[in-house]
């Protein structure tokens, strides 16, 4: 299974919840092999279905390493956290937060055929 690790987040506008997560994985010798913003429906969804696993990380700015933190969890039925405390909201820790540009789109308009039918 895959283990990525999420180095920031992006709240909703309202900063109710995280919206968007930026992960990265290591290749085998530990070096950064690839980043991606993904949503965090993608993150419950492979984290429900043990897909893959994830973790918190931080970069030390002086050296430029990474720092492996906790592992994230779902709590409930959305939200992502580290903390087994059942608090029903986003807890990520003090990851470091981002804005991602507001140009919203449906994922069936750009690809049709991934529009379900009904």
């Amino acid at each position: 299974m895959a283990e990525y690790f999420i180095l920031a987040v992006g709240y909703s506008e309202e900063e109710e919840h995280i919206e968007w997560a930026l992960v990265t994985r290591f290749d085998t010798n530990g070096d950064h092999a690839t980043s991606a913003v993904v949503e965090r429906d993608f993150l419950v969804d492979l984290l429900r279905t043990e897909s893959a696993t994830f973790r918190t990380a931080t970069v030390n700015p002086a050296t430029g390493k990474f720092r492996k933190g906790a592992d994230v969890h779902v709590l409930g039925d959305e939200f992502l956290s580290t903390d087994a405390n059942d608090v029903t909201h986003d807890n990520l820790g003090k990851l470091p937060r981002f804005k991602m540009p507001k140009y919203e789109f449906e994922i069936e308009e750009l690809f049709p055929l991934l529009a379900k039918k009904s």
